[in-house]
């Protein structure tokens, strides 16, 4: 996931925010300029005006980021799901272990349900945070269950 942030808080330089939703790795780019990491998940680069600036990254991807500038300023980088929607979120998950349960597997069909119940609930969380409307939200939700669900049961199918 990329965001850009270009505004009061960075003093109007262009900042960019690279995070690998496999790895976690983590790289703060400020006017094409890397900065320096301090330690996890902090970063530190000089300002226009020759200032040191600390950068440290907070949250999760499911729960929210946000972005703490020199102590000063919060930006948040991506909307925090609430309660209702973390659950939304969480129905693919519970569905596909569920349906193993229901259907039965071995212990490889197990690890390859539980990884992509997580996969398709990190994608519900991801749809859900950029749609508006509550009937969407609980669409979108029931239509990735389905899908891990029929995904699942072809593999059962197949081994």
């Amino acid at each position: 996931m990329r965001f850009v942030l270009k505004n009061g808080a960075t003093k109007d330089q262009t900042m960019i925010i690279d995070r690998n939703i496999w790895s976690g790795k983590t790289t703060v780019i400020v006017d094409d300029v890397p900065a320096i990491k301090v330690a996890r998940l902090t970063y530190s680069y000089i300002d226009k005006d020759e200032n040191r600036i600390q950068v440290k990254i907070q949250g999760n991807d499911i729960r929210g980021l946000e972005v703490n500038i020199d102590e000063r300023y919060i930006v948040p980088l991506n909307k925090k799901l609430s309660g209702a929607e973390l659950t939304l979120a969480f129905i693919p998950l519970i569905a596909t272990l569920a349906s193993l349960f229901v259907f039965g597997g071995n212990g490889v069909i197990g690890g390859i349900a539980g990884f992509m119940g997580f996969l398709f609930s990190y994608l519900t969380a991801s749809l859900i945070r950029q749609a508006n409307h509550v009937f969407l939200k609980i669409m979108l939700s029931i239509a990735i269950s389905g899908a891990s669900v029929f995904i699942l049961l072809f593999l059962i199918i197949l081994f």
